[in-house]
Parts: structure tokens; sequence; C-alpha cells
């Protein structure tokens, strides 16, 4: 498929799928999660991005967890979904200003984050930090997309809400998504190979919030290492 003929496909598909995802939610609670996985297995089949998912069988599936990805595109959200379909989301809040996005986002359970006001960030972030049963928890170490490609710090306030929430941390390593999407790349995928590997999970028992710097450098050495390793 040709790359703006790709494009269009993609926002026209966007289009409807937002909405429809967000009016599905409504309708029966899981049904939108449904509609939005199926949306990404079309758009990768028709657009030759295929996802290899690795390490799931570390993973309790009765257990909660605070999932920790490296992210390099606007893909690697997808690509964690097809890895851990009931994961829920953390994102700036800025992003729930896109009407159609912000609506699809709340339909999934994504939680926003006040990134410029860091006493409302840390009232969210106890919020997040209850214990509950049986939850995945998705957040974006860094903070942002890398320009780069390259690594960048992990802030702390994932591993706190681990830490305060009891949460096992679970490293993930994506790989292949600034390839097949840029971060600056206008909704052109490109054929290609996204790869995610669930690393083993990092225990926060007997941690308490002090430790949580001690946390993020432990688990990005991780993340690190299994990248390099790919």
């Amino acid at each position: 498929m040709r790359p703006q003929v790709n494009r269009i496909v993609i926002l026209a598909m966007l289009a409807v799928a937002l909405p429809a995802i967000a009016g599905a939610e409504r309708v029966r609670p899981g049904a939108g999660r449904a509609l939005a996985l199926r949306v990404i297995r079309l758009l990768a089949r028709l657009c030759g991005v295929r996802f290899e998912i690795h390490g799931a069988d570390r993973l309790d599936e009765k257990c909660s967890y605070v999932l920790v990805p490296n992210h390099t595109s606007p893909i690697d959200i997808p690509a964690i979904l097809m890895a851990r379909p009931d994961a829920r989301f953390v994102a700036a809040a800025e992003l729930f200003r896109i009407p159609l996005l912000g609506a699809a986002m709340r339909a999934l359970g994504t939680t926003p984050i006040t990134r410029g006001d860091r006493r409302a960030a840390h009232r969210q972030l106890v919020t997040l930090s209850r214990p509950v049963v049986d939850r995945e928890l998705v957040i974006f170490p860094e903070g942002r997309i890398s320009q780069s490609g390259d690594l960048g710090l992990f802030r702390s306030g994932a591993f706190l809400v681990a830490i305060n929430s009891r949460a096992p941390v679970v490293p993930l390593a994506i790989r292949g998504t600034s390839s097949v999407l840029p971060p600056n790349g206008r909704l052109k995928l490109r054929p290609g190979v996204i790869r995610v590997e669930i690393l083993a999970p990092a225990g926060t028992t007997g941690l308490t919030g002090i430790d949580r710097k001690t946390l993020a450098k432990q688990v990005r050495t991780d993340v690190i290492d299994a990248l390099s390793a790919g």
C-alpha cells in the first residue's frame, strides 16, 4: 500500500473506529476494548505489520502488575494491547482534550495525569497506588516518546505506584515500532515486525517509597539489556 494511500486509510478507519469504540463500551463494558483490538489487527494486516509477543508465560493472570515499557512510537500502545489485551494505560491529560481520541481513551479506562501540575499529578498517582486485585496498569516511565530512539531516564512515579499498591513491576522491551511508525511518521505505517518482550517481574515486597529510584534504575537496566540482546 502506497504511503499516501496508507495514511488516508488509517485516518478514515480511526475517524470511524474511535467513536465506535466509545459507543460500544457505553453499551456493554468490554465491547469497546474488543472492537479496538479488532481494529488494530485489521490495520496491521492491511499495512503488513506483524506482532510477536514473547514472555507472556512469566505473568500470573490472577495477579496485579505495573507494566513499564520503553516508548519510541505511537504504535507502542497498540503493540502493548496486542500483548496484554486487558491492560489499562496512564496518559497525559492533554490527550483527553482531543475529541475522538479522548472519548476512546476514557472508554478503555485510561487514567489522565496532569504532567504540568506537580500537586495534581501527585494526587492522581496516590489514587492509582491503592491496592487493586487483578489489574495491569501501563505507565511509560520515560514520560514521553523518545525522539532519538535512545532509552530515556525512567521517572520514579510508576515505581512509587507499584510499591504503594504492592504490585510487581513488569519491564516491557518493545522493538520495531519506531521503524514501522516513526515518532513523526504522520500515520504512515510501514511493513515490519513489532516484538514485545515481557521480562521477568521485579518484586516490590518490603520496599518503600525511598526505594523507588533504585527500583527504576534496576528495571531500566533490564530493559536496556533486553533491547541490546535483540
